[in-house]
C-alpha cells in the first residue's frame, strides 16, 4: 500500500474524520438529510482484485431520512485522468450490491465519493458522456449515475512539509 493510500485509509477509518469530510463534501441537499450520528464503517474490502489496483476504499453506512445508505469513499490515485473511471465506479457499485445479495441483505443506495490526487487537474463527466456519438434513442439503455469528485491536484504537499 502506497503512502497516499495508507494516509487516506488511516484518516478515513476514524469515524469523526470521515463524518466531517462527508458532511462538507456531499451536495448540501443530501448532507442535510443524513443522520451522521449513524455513520458506521463497514469492515472488509468490497473491491475485486482488478479494481484493488485502482482504488483504496472505505465504505460507511449511514441513515438518510430513516433509510440506510452506503457511502463509498473511493480514493483514486492515478497520476493522470482516466476515461474509464465511470466504468470502474459502476463495477464497484455492482460489487457492493452483489455482496449484499450473497449475504441476503437488502440492496441499498451507494453514494461514491472519489478523491483524485493526480498531477494535473481533472473533471470527469458522467457515464452517458462516454457515449455521446450514439443516437439519442440509445441513451435510455446506458446506466448513468452521479458521483462526488474531489480534485486534490491543486494542492501542494510542499506547503505542509
Amino acid at each position: 500500500m502506497g503512502h497516499h493510500d495508507l494516509f487516506f485509509k488511516q484518516t478515513f477509518s476514524i469515524r469523526e474524520h470521515a463524518a466531517d469530510f462527508v458532511k462538507h463534501t456531499l451536495p448540501p441537499e443530501l448532507a442535510v438529510e443524513m443522520d451522521f450520528s449513524t455513520l458506521t464503517i463497514e469492515k472488509g474490502s468490497h473491491v475485486d482484485t482488478e479494481l484493488a489496483e485502482n482504488f483504496t476504499d472505505t465504505v460507511y453506512t449511514c441513515r438518510i431520512s430513516g433509510i440506510q445508505i452506503k457511502i463509498a469513499l473511493l480514493f483514486e490515485h492515478k497520476s493522470s485522468p482516466d476515461n474509464n473511471l465511470q466504468f470502474q465506479l459502476l463495477r464497484y457499485m455492482g460489487n457492493l450490491w452483489e455482496n449484499s445479495i450473497k449475504q441476503k441483505q437488502p440492496r441499498i443506495p451507494v453514494v461514491p465519493i472519489v478523491l483524485y490526487h493526480g498531477r494535473k487537474s481533472w473533471n470527469p463527466s458522467t457515464l452517458s458522456s462516454r457515449f455521446e456519438n450514439f443516437p439519442v434513442a440509445v441513451k435510455p439503455y446506458i446506466p448513468d449515475f452521479e458521483f462526488v469528485f474531489v480534485d486534490l491536484s491543486a494542492y501542494s504537499n510542499k506547503k505542509y512539509i
